[in-house]
C-alpha cells in the first residue's frame, strides 16, 4: 500500500462499504470534509440500516404511512431522528385572539383541529413546509347547525367526523361533503359531557365525566337511540382508545380516587381489567393503540408510557417505558 495513499484515493465502492460501519455522528462530520463525502453522505445506502432504528419518523407503521404527504428518504429518517432527541426544530404557529385548547387529528392532505365549538380543516400543500399550511385560509369549517359548547374531542374515520362536546351531544359530520349528518344530544345525560371518543367499524364509544362508558352502534350516519353497552366506573373518563382489529376499548380517568387510573373494557364480555402497577393518582389524557397487544399512554406526570396488555396476566407485573428517560425506544 503507498505510504501518500489518503481515504479520498480509495474507490467510492470501498468508501461506502466503510461508511456503512460508521456511527451516524461520525457520517455528519465525514460529510463536512470535503464536496467528495458529501455527495457519497446523500446515498441512501449508507443509512439505510441506520433508518431502521430511528424514532418518530420511520414510517413502518401503515397508519404513519398513511397520512405521510411522502415516504422520506433513509438520510432524512435519520436527520429527523437527531433533530428530535437534541431538541432542534422549526414552528409555525397558530394563533387566535381566544386561547383556545385544539385536539389535532392529523391526514395525508388535510389538518383537523377544534377551535371552541368548530372543526377546521387546513390542506397541505406539496413544498416547504412553512407553506405546506396556510393557516388564515382553512378549506372546511364544520359548525353550522352542531355543537353549541366547546369540542373535547373528535375522530376522523375513513368517511365521517364523530365529535364530542362539552354540551353533551356527538355530531357526525360528513368529511367529503362538509355537512353535519346528525346530532345526539344529552348522550350521557342532562348535565355530564362528552370528554372522549373513538370510532371502529360500525361502532362508537363515548366517555364523560358523568364516569360512564357507553357504546354506540352506528349505521348510515346516525346513532342508535340507546346505546348498546354502558359500563360505570369510579372516576370521571378522560380518554379512550378502541383496538381496530379485536374488541378492546382502553380508557383512562382523572385518577382523583384510589382505583387504576387505565383500565382494558372487553366488548363482548363486559369484563373490566384495572391496571394497578404505576399509574395510581395520575390523569390519563390520551392514549393510542401499536398493536393488538401493545399501547402508549400519556397523562399528567409528563411520561409517555408504553403498556403490554398481556402483562396483566404474567405475575401482574405491568411493563411501561419512559420517553423522558430513555431515548432509543
Amino acid at each position: 500500500m503507498p505510504p501518500d495513499l489518503q481515504l479520498t484515493d480509495l474507490p467510492t465502492e470501498i468508501l461506502l462499504c466503510i461508511f456503512k460501519l460508521l456511527d451516524t455522528k461520525t457520517l455528519g462530520s465525514l460529510s463536512c470534509c470535503c464536496r467528495r463525502f458529501y455527495e457519497l453522505m446523500l446515498t441512501d445506502l449508507i443509512w439505510i440500516d441506520h433508518s431502521k432504528s430511528v424514532i418518530i419518523c420511520n414510517q413502518l407503521s401503515e397508519t404513519i404511512l398513511k397520512r405521510s404527504k411522502k415516504c422520506l428518504k433513509a438520510r432524512e429518517k435519520c436527520r429527523i431522528s437527531i433533530n428530535w432527541k437534541v431538541g432542534s426544530y422549526d414552528e409555525q404557529s397558530y394563533s387566535t385572539r381566544v386561547k383556545y385548547m385544539p385536539w389535532l387529528v392529523l391526514e395525508r392532505d388535510r389538518l383537523w383541529l377544534s377551535r371552541g365549538e368548530k372543526l377546521l380543516g387546513f390542506d397541505r400543500h406539496e413544498g416547504y413546509w412553512r407553506h405546506m399550511i396556510k393557516w388564515k385560509n382553512p378549506s372546511v369549517v364544520l359548525d353550522e347547525g352542531g355543537h353549541v359548547s366547546d369540542i373535547w374531542k373528535f375522530v376522523v374515520t375513513d368517511e365521517n367526523i364523530i365529535s364530542g362536546s362539552l354540551d353533551g351531544s356527538i355530531c357526525i359530520w360528513s368529511e367529503e361533503k362538509g355537512v353535519l349528518l346528525s346530532k345526539k344530544e344529552k348522550c350521557h345525560g342532562s348535565k355530564a359531557d362528552v370528554r372522549c371518543i373513538d370510532s371502529a367499524r360500525d361502532i362508537v364509544v363515548s366517555g364523560s365525566n358523568g364516569k360512564t362508558l357507553r357504546v354506540w352502534k352506528l349505521e348510515d350516519g346516525f346513532l342508535a337511540d340507546v346505546p348498546e353497552q354502558n359500563l360505570f366506573l369510579p372516576d370521571s373518563i378522560w380518554s379512550l382508545a378502541i383496538e381496530p382489529h379485536s374488541n378492546t376499548v382502553c380508557c383512562g380517568t382523572n385518577g382523583l380516587l384510589s382505583s387504576s387510573s387505565l383500565k382494558l373494557f372487553d366488548l363482548e364480555s363486559g369484563n373490566v381489567t384495572n391496571f394497578d402497577f404505576g399509574i395510581l393518582g395520575v390523569a390519563i389524557s390520551d392514549i393510542k393503540w401499536l398493536s393488538t397487544e401493545t399501547f402508549l399512554t400519556c397523562g399528567f406526570d409528563c411520561i409517555v408510557k408504553l403498556w403490554d396488555k398481556r402483562s396483566v396476566t404474567r405475575n401482574r407485573q405491568t411493563v411501561f417505558c419512559s420517553l423522558r428517560n430513555r431515548t432509543t425506544w
